[in-house]
């Protein structure tokens, strides 16, 4: 069963899914088949159930009876869209019907043919010879036995003599990161000092070269005063 609310009212259709991996049940549409829109519930669960009992008498039965529910007249009132739409004549709704049935000719095609390769394949697998059991190999020396084992060990021991080394190798590298982030550490240090010290001596070097000019001014000025002279140029 389907429901719509585009109109003010649901509207039902009666629809018989027949896809292609119910191949088994509809082998004779592969496809969907659907009844008329009407407003009338019972009248499309009476649709559905006269589809499903046609499609057990085969594809002519199944045909007549979609044919007939394409032509009928269904409740109409308050729906609109496709609800509204006239039935159809017989010539039209077995048009449709054909084209229907025309158009999923691959579905059903490709369905027999998945039906047949399983078919045999099946009937291969009963008529074949029953899976034998597996046979082991010859049993080994107590010599070959320990041989293996010392190889196994030998190789586990390689195995963990490799792994030593990548983590040795690892933890070296590591340390050499650590080590050239502290020296890089320590030179940045360094520079931001001698540029601190550069930049208080280049202070001092313009305070001093501010006060010689001061006190050249003041041993050029005529204007001193005796109190001036007593007191001495200025620090």
């Amino acid at each position: 069963m389907h429901c719509s609310y585009r109109s003010s009212r649901p509207y039902w259709k009666a629809t018989a899914r027949m896809r292609s991996r119910e191949a088994g049940r509809f082998r004779y549409i592969g496809g969907n088949v659907k009844s008329r829109f009407t407003l009338d519930m019972s009248a499309a669960l009476e649709a559905r159930k006269s589809l499903l009992d046609a499609k057990k008498m085969g594809w002519p039965e199944f045909r007549r009876v979609w044919i007939a529910l394409l032509q009928q007249t269904v409740q109409a009132y308050g729906a609109c869209g496709r609800a509204r739409q006239k039935p159809l004549t017989e010539s039209e709704a077995a048009e449709r019907v054909d084209r229907a049935y025309a158009g999923f000719a691959d579905h059903r095609a490709a369905a027999d043919a998945w039906r047949m390769r399983f078919r045999v394949s099946r009937q291969k697998a009963l008529e074949g010879p029953p899976p034998q059991k597996r046979r082991r190999g010859p049993r080994r020396s107590p010599e070959e036995v320990e041989e293996t084992r010392a190889a196994r060990a030998a190789l586990r021991a390689r195995r963990c003599a490799e792994r030593a080394a990548r983590l040795l190798d690892r933890e070296r590298r590591r340390l050499i990161r650590a080590s050239l982030a502290v020296e890089t550490a320590i030179h940045e240090a360094a520079r931001e000092e001698e540029a601190r010290a550069r930049a208080a001596l280049m202070q001092r070097r313009r305070s001093d070269l501010l006060r010689k000019r001061e006190r050249w001014r003041w041993m050029r000025d005529p204007s001193r005063t005796t109190e001036e002279l007593l007191h001495g140029p200025p620090l």
